[in-house]
This record gives structure tokens, sequence and C-alpha cells, in this order.
């Protein structure tokens, strides 16, 4: 890691170093991947309730939930992140082709 100064202690390489892979940690990402991307990813909302859910538990959130995932009359899968107690924070929607996310709400 770096030395003091902007980015100091950083470990995804802007401070000068190489991050935590030889190739910054966008290089190690794709090393652990061992799949490609799909052209049309074919996203059902089981998928879109996981993927949320993942990246809750990615984010180290143990606490707010997913609900509410279902297709919109769009095409576009939606859902909301709510609290343990159910009080809804956000609303989004994921295209199940291409996975953008959106926030409705």
């Amino acid at each position: 890691m770096g030395h003091g100064g902007p980015g100091a202690g950083r470990d995804d390489g802007r401070d000068g170093t190489l991050g935590r892979f030889a190739g910054g940690p966008a290089e190690g990402m794709r090393a652990l991947a061992l799949i490609y991307r799909q052209e049309d990813r074919a996203l059902t909302p089981a998928d879109v309730q996981k993927i949320a859910e993942a990246f809750l538990l990615w984010n180290g959130n143990h606490t707010w939930k997913i609900s509410n995932t279902a297709a919109m009359p769009d095409g576009s899968i939606g859902f909301s992140l709510t609290t343990a107690e159910g009080a809804v924070i956000a609303k989004f929607t994921m295209d199940p082709h291409t996975a953008r996310l959106i926030r409705i709400g």
C-alpha cells in the first residue's frame, strides 16, 4: 500500500500499488470468474431476487431484505429493498436481458 496522502490505505490500486491481485482488483475478479458473460442474461424473478440478496450480503448487510420481486408490465423485473420489519426503503427494476438496474422509488 501507499505511504500517506490521498488514497493512502486503499487496496484498489489507485494509491500506486497493484491492489489485491497482480493486475489490480478487476483483474483478480476476471481470473476468478471462470465463465463469460452471456449476451442475454435471461433472468427470472427468482434470479433477480438472488442477485439483490447477494448484493446485500456482498456488502455485509444482513439486516435489509428483498421483497415484492415480480415481472412488471414493461418486461422488467421489479423488487423492493426493505427493512427487517418490512418498511420499503427503495424500489428498483432490473432488465432481465442486460441486468441493468434502475431505481424507481
